[in-house]
């Protein structure tokens, strides 16, 4: 009976120990895991300081910018978790050996995020939007936040975020609506058939020439057309070119100065009345 007890005692006394043994390499894992990080934040700051300085980052667009930032964070975690692994007891071979496999599991896995790692890289690489710019992919509009490396960040006009994987943008159509320093504003309207059109061609040119001094804005090639007939009345259709920056501002307020062109020369938009006692 003492000499099970005695065994059970080694075998308890070798547990123990290699618990504690154990724990205690983890716990120094650790400590060394915060230490490392510590460090490579401090050298992240001094680089990324140092580029601010060379004024590299001027040369460099804002959304390769934030992507290196991404992309050094992620690549210098995975060089400190090789670093700790073999502290552990864990061979570096065997390290290669698993990586390798997990590499190939999780590629076939997670194609999605690998799809959207490598289109990160494209997108960067094609310039096609920078951080500020106003674009649509699909039925998603609004103005670039930042690009990472898996998602690219987009604020909407209602103020919501919406993250994009990376591989939507390479995989459908994209609409830079900032690439270009000008835009076309197109706004249709009805008038009767008695519409002195010469006329109200020369009021929407008279229009456009107020609003280039009072606003101080270039409109170029301002132009009206009759776009359509109909059984009832005319479509119209004004068309110009304006700057970039202030487009939404001019697609709206030229609805509002043409209304008070139309009610200057008292023209009033037609209205069709059905007569319903010809309906059978």
């Amino acid at each position: 009976m003492f000499k099970e007890f005695f065994i059970f005692q080694d075998y308890f006394n070798y547990i123990v120990e290699g618990v504690v043994g154990y724990g205690l390499k983890v716990s120094i894992a650790i400590a060394l895991w915060y230490f490392l990080k510590l460090i490579v934040n401090k050298m992240g700051k001094i680089l990324f300081k140092t580029l601010e300085k060379s004024r590299l980052e001027e040369k460099l667009e804002v959304t390769v910018f934030n992507f290196l930032k991404s992309f050094f964070k992620i690549l210098t975690d995975f060089v400190i978790v090789l670093i700790i692994l073999p502290y552990l007891g864990v061979p570096i071979t065997s390290i290669i050996a698993v990586f390798g496999s997990l590499g190939l599991a999780i590629g076939l896995a997670a194609q999605g995020i690998l799809s959207n790692f490598v289109s990160g890289f494209i997108v960067l690489n094609s310039k096609f939007f920078k951080c500020g710019d106003h674009i649509q992919c699909g039925d998603v509009e609004g103005l670039v936040e930042d690009v990472q490396i898996f998602f690219t960040t987009l604020k909407t006009f209602d103020e919501e975020i919406i993250k994009i994987p990376n591989s939507k943008l390479t995989s459908n159509f994209v609409v830079n609506f900032s690439a270009n320093p000008r835009r076309r504003v197109v706004f249709s309207f009805q008038v009767p058939y008695d519409t002195n059109i010469g006329l109200l061609k020369d009021k929407i040119e008279d229009l456009m020439i107020f609003n280039n001094k009072k606003f101080d804005v270039e409109i170029c090639s301002p132009t009206l057309i009759v776009k359509k007939y109909t059984p009832y009345y005319i479509v119209l259709q004004v068309r110009f070119f304006v700057n970039t920056e202030v487009f939404w501002d001019f697609k709206y307020f030229i609805g509002e100065s043409i209304k008070n062109v139309l009610l200057d020369m008292k023209i009033k938009f037609p209205i069709c009345f059905v007569p319903f006692d010809k309906l059978y």
